[in-house]
């Protein structure tokens, strides 16, 4: 049996393990091996991926050489983990044997909404007051589910995912400890909305940005004044290319604790994982920090007044942006 009490730390750069734009989720099972011989020690998965089978595999060739306190495999359930706590249990029980793991060292809560939400379909048809009122019957029930996975030794810690600031505000008023951890996309152009911010700081929550580099292109095409400044803040830090550059910018903000990176290339994944190097680098050398933070600021400030234009050309996670606004309208009415 392995031990669900290492006091491993959580690595601040993970390896998602989402399938998207790859026709067979086998590929995750060479990807994931390649990821982990290329230093990696977090693992990004979740129920709803195709991929975990085959992560499950890779993991499983790991851990014969890799003790598994070691290894940081963060985990989802989908939706608001509600209902018979003995069911939630079967669930994740399923889905860590398929994991090949018999605890995870992270469990999140997906969404803050049904299990059965597709995700495939458009957020424009998610009726807000209705997924929020939902949410508000559901989350003390999830919550404890959660807790009670924990205390059963299933996961190390819990937290959420895709939470709005009202959702987030809900949670660490309920008679539990505060969420461990709370993954939500990040980028650039979009960095951790303010009151959420001082939501994680206020109850020492980890924020883990998912997605951060996946709008580059869309960057490029519409603000090239921010692809511009980002060209100068990576030659002024040598790094070894522009993604690790907006991850090192990332993990440079107090808002940010860890980035996680998909990729199927052996370069791309070592140099997603050198920028944290980088940016530690980057606070001890103030003759590099001048100038790549002021190339860095030029970039927020053109993303910023492009943003309308960059969300034009999809350069937004469209059911992120819907999670964000649960409770909104409801506070503000």
């Amino acid at each position: 049996m392995s031990n669900p009490s290492s006091d491993m730390a959580m690595p601040s750069c993970a390896f998602g393990t989402f399938e998207a734009g790859r026709d067979d989720p086998q590929q995750l099972r060479a990807a994931t091996t390649q990821a982990i011989a290329a230093g990696f020690r977090h693992l990004d998965c979740a129920e709803m991926y195709q991929s975990t089978g085959p992560v499950g595999q890779a993991l499983q060739e790991a851990l014969s050489t890799i003790p598994r306190g070691e290894l940081w495999v963060t985990s989802k359930l989908s939706g608001l983990p509600c209902g018979d706590y003995e069911a939630i249990k079967t669930r994740l029980k399923g889905h860590m044997a398929k994991l090949r793991v018999d605890y995870v060292d992270l469990l999140l809560c997906h969404w803050p909404g049904s299990a059965e939400l597709d995700l495939d379909s458009d957020p424009e048809g998610m009726d807000r007051a209705t997924a929020w009122t939902y949410f508000q019957e559901h989350i003390g029930e999830a919550w404890d589910n959660l807790n009670h996975l924990k205390a059963e030794g299933l996961t190390r810690h819990i937290g959420v995912s895709n939470f709005s600031p009202r959702c987030l505000e809900a949670v660490v008023a309920l008679p539990h400890p505060a969420p461990f951890a709370h993954q939500l996309y990040v980028d650039l152009a979009h960095p951790v909305p303010g009151p959420l911010a001082d939501l994680h700081r206020e109850h020492r929550i980890q924020a883990m940005a998912y997605r951060p580099l996946a709008f580059l292109s869309a960057w490029a095409a519409a603000a090239p004044a921010a692809t511009e400044a980002l060209d100068r803040a990576c030659a002024a830090a040598a790094a070894a290319d522009v993604a690790q550059t907006v991850l090192a910018a990332l993990l440079l903000q107090s808002a940010v604790d860890v980035v996680v990176t998909s990729s199927a290339q052996e370069a791309h994944m070592k140099s997603n994982l050198a920028a944290a190097a980088l940016a530690e680098r980057h606070l001890k050398d103030a003759e590099v920090a001048g100038p790549v933070t002021a190339a860095l600021k030029e970039c927020s400030a053109a993303l910023v007044e492009g943003l309308e234009m960059v969300e034009m050309f999809g350069g937004v996670d469209v059911w992120a942006q819907a999670f964000g606004s649960l409770g909104l309208q409801e506070s503000q009415g």
